[in-house]
């Protein structure tokens, strides 16, 4: 859909629920909607499950006792994964992406740069099994052109995996000093972050529990009360 064509869509809503502060100023700088209320993204805590790393290691037995980069998004130009897969060749160190292949040029342009420890495993809906690719990770790599903040990141968080993740979008809302912030374009800043944060412990669980559905579910019917009643 284009922007244009998102902006008619925006000026006729009666309320506009962005996840992030720059994401709210972004819209608010392109609608009429006066409406415009941050309201987080959340995690269904009732399904993050107290998993250890054997599962996935069992199901993908070439990745077991490996240090590795984790990416968990579709294959697509907006997820940047062909500049995290040069980074990750540069570094020598293994990178795996889990999603479904969405822009098929673009999957063929990360398989000409020829590195053979980029492992696409596409989609993995057995949740319990993604959960187990977060605790096997060394580290989890989002360096997206825009993230706002990515549920695959805050499920990675739960499991106090360390996330390196674009600064676009307004992650650090989520992940405050917790996360290695880069430039997409960059991959200089990608290889530092991810140097950076390769098993780096980190203590991410209960910040990013704040935003359980329960929590966000709340504010939701607080602002649905704010539309229905003004």
């Amino acid at each position: 859909m284009s922007i244009s064509r998102r902006v008619q869509l925006w000026d006729k809503a009666s309320a506009l629920f962005p996840n992030t502060i720059d994401e709210a100023k972004f819209i608010s700088n392109v609608t009429k909607n006066n409406f415009v209320k941050v309201v987080p993204n959340g995690l269904d805590l009732y399904e993050m499950t107290d998993v250890s790393k054997d599962l996935f290691e069992t199901e993908y037995p070439f990745l077991k006792n490996r240090k590795f980069v984790l990416n968990v998004a579709r294959v697509e130009r907006r997820k940047n994964q062909k500049l995290l897969v040069q980074a990750c060749k540069e570094l020598d160190m293994p990178v795996v992406v889990v999603g479904k292949i969405w822009d098929k040029k673009y999957y063929e342009e990360i398989l000409n740069i020829g590195y053979k420890e980029c492992y696409f495993l596409g989609p993995i809906y057995n949740r319990k099994l993604l959960f187990s690719a977060y605790k096997s990770c060394s580290v989890f790599a989002l360096p997206s052109t825009l993230e706002t903040p990515g549920i695959a990141a805050m499920e990675a968080a739960f499991y106090n995996v360390p996330i390196v993740i674009t600064r676009n979008g307004g992650t650090n809302l989520y992940f405050e000093d917790k996360a290695y912030y880069v430039d997409w374009r960059n991959m200089q800043e990608i290889k530092a972050g991810i140097i950076e944060m390769i098993d780096k412990p980190v203590d991410t669980k209960q910040m990013i529990s704040n935003y359980s559905w329960d929590n966000i579910a709340n504010m939701y019917v607080e602002m649905y009360k704010a539309i229905c009643y003004k």
